[in-house]
């Protein structure tokens, strides 16, 4: 049983030069816009401030989101308040195919923070992973609230990938699809 229909778009910034892109708001009509303070640390999702204005972003102007006008949030705290906030992370988290983890503590490089996947797809993660979601905590561990079925590979064609996951408290099935809308 399908049950929901929501989109997630994004925009990116990143620097060619390393390959790395960082996603730095997200705005959730009816929530506000998310914004995350700029940082060098880009694949750690603990690193830099997480903060929400009312605004919707082409309200916001630069010098204002430089300023921040309001305290920080805790992304946590805060996904776990928020049904749609949960839905969008759902879908930026599962409908992505970037992995995100720290590095063990015997490692050579231990606390770092480790990438795999396209640019886009590891902003995307990282910023959800900011909000406690992330698609390996959500899908595989122990207590995982999501069984993944199958996986539909982006397709050039129809410009889209999706996934299938069921639900494991509700037992629905869900599908989470990412589009890649040409450029205008």
């Amino acid at each position: 049983m399908l049950t929901l229909h929501t989109d997630v778009c994004s925009d990116k910034t990143g620097t060619i030069t390393q390959g790395r892109m960082v996603t730095r708001a997200a705005w959730l009509p009816g929530n506000g816009t998310y914004n995350v303070e700029t940082t060098n640390d880009v694949y750690n999702p603990t690193s830099g401030q997480v903060y929400l204005t009312s605004k919707q972003p082409k309200e916001i102007n630069q010098d204002e989101e430089k300023r921040q006008s309001s305290d920080p949030i805790n992304p946590e705290e805060e996904a776990q308040a928020k049904s749609a906030l949960q839905w969008y992370l759902n879908i930026a988290s599962l409908a992505n195919l970037a992995t995100l983890e720290k590095a063990d503590k015997e490692s050579n490089h231990a606390g770092e923070w480790y990438a795999r996947g396209a640019p886009t797809e590891i902003a995307i993660e990282v910023f959800a992973s900011r909000f406690g979601w992330n698609r390996i905590k959500l899908s595989q561990d122990r207590d995982a609230q999501w069984a993944h079925i199958a996986e539909f590979p982006f397709d050039s064609d129809v410009k889209k990938m999706s996934v299938l996951f069921k639900n494991k408290k509700s037992d629905e099935t869900h599908v989470f699809t990412k589009v890649r809308k040409p450029r205008t």
